[in-house]
């Protein structure tokens, strides 16, 4: 068991690591992102005694970081077929749209596109399924009347509510083995991980592979 001053010189650590990734720091959100980093560390000292991944090769560890995550994406396409059923949606694609132009309102093509980081021609084969639905309607750009903003319809944002409950109960299913601490930590990794590669992609670093 520590004692109080290490207690304390591991709060200053803590405080220290905190404040390099912060540009502002706030008590408050130093106590909630510390009671995730403890959390963390906690179970995955546990987690590295159970499967002793200390000794596992980095790129072992990130070909299953990467499978995990393609296992993730599987799931959540498999109950999310289930909730589109009988509507007007014909993929997850088409009701993301939908939350995005429902949030945003109305949005150049090209920007609903590089919301989802998808190619171009299956990003617009989204746009023109909704459009000939009449889920979306598009309209000339006031600012730039070579682009075409879409947005929203009433049809589309019925049918936008009556699948939003069973996406919520499909990612509250997917989260439900999760602790609310783990959750929260897993969502500031996730958001600094696609934070960086959103950079990337829109400085078009592509990745280039190696002969």
């Amino acid at each position: 068991m520590e004692n109080k001053y290490d207690a304390l010189i591991k709060l200053i650590q803590l405080f220290d690591n905190y404040s390099k990734e912060k540009e502002n720091v706030n008590l408050g959100d130093f106590a909630d992102w510390m009671k995730s980093e403890v959390a963390f560390s906690d179970s995955t000292d546990q987690f590295n005694r159970k499967n002793d991944s200390k000794n596992q090769p980095q790129e072992e560890i990130d070909f299953k970081i990467a499978n995990y995550l393609m296992f993730m994406n599987k799931h959540l396409k498999h109950y999310g077929k289930q909730a589109i059923d009988s509507t007007e949606l014909s993929s997850i694609e088409d009701f993301t749209f939908l939350n995005s132009l429902h949030e945003s309102g109305s949005l150049r093509k090209m920007e609903l596109i590089n919301k989802h980081f998808m190619f171009i021609p299956s990003g617009i084969e989204v746009i023109r399924r909704l459009l000939r639905k009449g889920l979306i309607e598009e309209r000339v750009d006031p600012a730039d009347r070579r682009s075409k903003r879409v947005q929203i319809t009433d049809l589309g944002v019925d049918v936008f509510n009556q699948v939003r409950p069973k996406m919520l109960q499909i990612t509250k299913f997917l989260g439900s083995e999760l602790s609310n601490e783990r959750k929260n930590y897993l969502l500031m990794m996730l958001r600094e991980w696609n934070k960086h590669h959103a950079l990337l992609s829109e400085n078009e670093k592509i990745l280039k592979f190696q002969s």
